[in-house]
């Protein structure tokens, strides 16, 4: 058995999440804006058609409360998704965010 899955240092969900190369660290920030934009437009546009398939209008069609859901579920989703994100960026770079000291997954 080797020392290197022995370690107790190594944590696999930080790998990639750092680097000496500056250009990987740039493609790294460059990802996480990104992925922030394309989350926040996406959280934007599923409010919107929640707001759009709840109106009495669009209540008279019964496939539009298939559509309220997913644009729910999506909403949650992704709400999760940036969270589990976010603490596994401030894991792996030990910087301590608010968000984090309290939340379960972090602490894994």
């Amino acid at each position: 058995m080797s020392s290197y899955n022995n370690s107790t240092n190594y944590d696999a969900s930080c790998h990639g999440t750092s680097s000496d190369d500056s250009a990987v660290m740039m493609s790294i920030r460059i990802y996480f804006g990104a992925t922030l934009a394309f989350v926040f437009i996406g959280l934007v546009g599923n409010s919107l058609s929640m707001l759009v398939f709840s109106s009495r209008e669009m209540q008279a069609v019964s496939s539009n409360v298939y559509l309220l859901t997913l644009a729910s579920y999506y909403i949650q989703h992704t709400c999760l998704s940036i969270l589990s994100i976010t603490c596994i960026a401030s894991r792996c770079s030990r910087v301590s965010l608010p968000v984090c000291s309290s939340c379960q997954f972090c602490q894994l």
